[in-house]
This record gives structure tokens, C-alpha cells and sequence, in this order.
């Protein structure tokens, strides 16, 4: 079930529309950096794969070093995660050093096929309804903030189990 937007819009400044690759790059960048602010104690990222997000990118890689901290925790959903493996070895690499940290929930099969992408940062958010060209919303508006978070407790709750180890497994 996807958030739909309100009927009436909000304030121009609680509500962007996201409309490719490098607006989704600053969005990333941007929820992590109020996550900060905020002290948020947890973010969650949700994708089938994580595969274009630009997790290795440098900027990102550093503002997540700004923002994690013990007692901090960044959750990812993924149908699973030999993708981003693949994809991502900066990341990957990053996230071995704190992966009491980093925990990755993989999608039970029934589902993998909803896998939305979505961000969640404290009183940020955000939900790409095309996720295939980096289409969606973003910001601090509380409906879409409540309808991500919603979603969040959802797929966390009923339809993830733990994956993504940071040390592969192997003989």
C-alpha cells in the first residue's frame, strides 16, 4: 500500500517533488544532514536492491560518518543485498567497521515484488512512486512523514527478516 499524497498540497517548503538521479542524490544528502540536526536515532532506507542509489559516493559515505554515532542505528530493506555488494564496495567496506550499526532486513519472497523505495530520517521523508527514473516526493510534510513512517513499522515488522551480514560467509 503506497502513501498517496493529500488532497489539499502543503507549504511549498514541506513538500518537494523529486525528478531524477541528482535531485534523489541531494535528497539523500539532505535527509541525512537533518537526521543530524535532529540527532535522529534511526534511519531507514528502503529498496529492492539499492543498486543506483549512490551509496560509495563520497558526500554521502561522509555525512553518514557525521551522522552515525552509538545509539544511532541506519536500517536498509532490500529484496536482497548481493546487488548492492556488487554495486557498492565504498559502502560495503564502511559498513563492515560499523555494522552493529548498519543492519540489513531482506524481504520475505511473498513480498519482494512491493519492495517499495522510500527514505525515512526523523521528520524527513521520502517515497519515489517511480522509482525506475528517481520520480517522488520529499520533505518534512507530517502526512507524508506518517504515511512513510507507516510504512516503514510494516515492511520492519511483517515482512523483513536479517540479512545482509558484513562478513561473507564462506569456508
Amino acid at each position: 500500500m503506497e502513501p498517496t499524497p493529500p488532497e489539499a498540497p502543503p507549504a511549498p517548503e514541506q513538500r518537494h517533488t523529486i525528478t531524477g538521479i541528482a535531485q534523489w542524490r541531494e535528497t539523500l544528502l539532505g535527509s541525512l544532514a537533518a537526521a543530524q540536526q535532529q540527532a535522529c536515532p534511526r534511519i531507514v532506507w528502503c529498496d529492492p536492491s539499492f543498486a543506483r542509489w549512490p551509496l560509495s559516493d563520497t558526500e554521502v559515505l561522509d555525512a553518514l560518518r557525521a551522522w552515525l554515532h552509538p545509539q544511532r542505528q541506519l536500517l536498509l530493506i532490500a529484496n536482497e543485498f548481493d546487488t548492492l555488494v556488487r554495486a557498492h564496495p565504498r559502502f560495503v567496506a564502511w559498513r563492515q567497521r560499523w555494522d552493529h550499526l548498519v543492519l540489513g532486513r531482506k524481504v520475505v519472497r511473498q513480498f519482494a515484488g512491493d519492495t517499495p523505495s522510500f527514505i525515512l530520517a526523523g521528520t524527513q521523508a521520502a517515497w519515489l512512486t517511480r522509482p525506475e527514473f528517481f520520480i517522488g516526493v520529499y520533505g518534512a510534510d507530517p502526512v507524508l512523514v506518517q504515511q512513510v513512517s507507516e510504512q516503514a513499522s510494516e515492511w520492519l515488522d511483517s515482512r523483513t527478516v536479517n540479512g545482509f551480514s558484513s562478513q561473507p560467509l564462506g569456508l
